[in-house]
């Protein structure tokens, strides 16, 4: 019995003094960062993708965009890494030329949070759902528009 109530007491007690990826980003990136919530429902429709859903960017501005793409891993809501996530073997800043598409060849699986943090300012990021039909089977893509603000 007392061990259950330990175990109830550290997971109430934990979040309190977690550093919630929200708090993290702000924190470290301040106004440079967009940060996606694991619970992205309102954006993209959990029946539509899957772990095997490709990513892909889309500039919608009329100039460049430079940003890095992050993963942030958490437990017990603690952030516990931020790696760049590499795309097509680059590890470090992504550019997206004006009015063009980036295939990113990550699939959603693979990344826990999303995190874009750019270099100049910070971009408006709309995220779309697209299917894809290809030998029968539904393949979905995730996409996200930079647009300006």
């Amino acid at each position: 019995m007392k061990k259950i109530i330990l175990l109830l007491l550290i997971l109430c007690v934990t979040p309190c003094f977690a550093t919630l990826p929200q708090k993290y980003v702000k924190d470290t990136y301040g106004e440079k960062a967009v940060f996606f919530d694991e619970d992205i429902e309102e954006e993209l429709h959990d029946d539509k993708i899957s772990s095997r859903s490709q990513i892909y960017f889309y500039n919608s501005t009329n100039h460049d965009i430079s940003f890095e793409f992050h993963e942030i891993k958490t437990k017990l809501g603690n952030v516990t890494s931020d790696k760049i996530f590499p795309i097509k073997g680059r590890e470090m800043e992504i550019t997206i030329k004006a009015n063009e598409y980036f295939d990113s060849r990550a699939t959603n699986g693979d990344i826990e949070h999303f995190l874009f943090v750019f270099k100049d300012k910070i971009y408006k990021i709309y995220a779309y759902t697209d299917k894809l039909d290809i030998q029968k089977s539904d393949k979905f893509s995730i996409i996200f528009e930079f647009a300006d603000e």
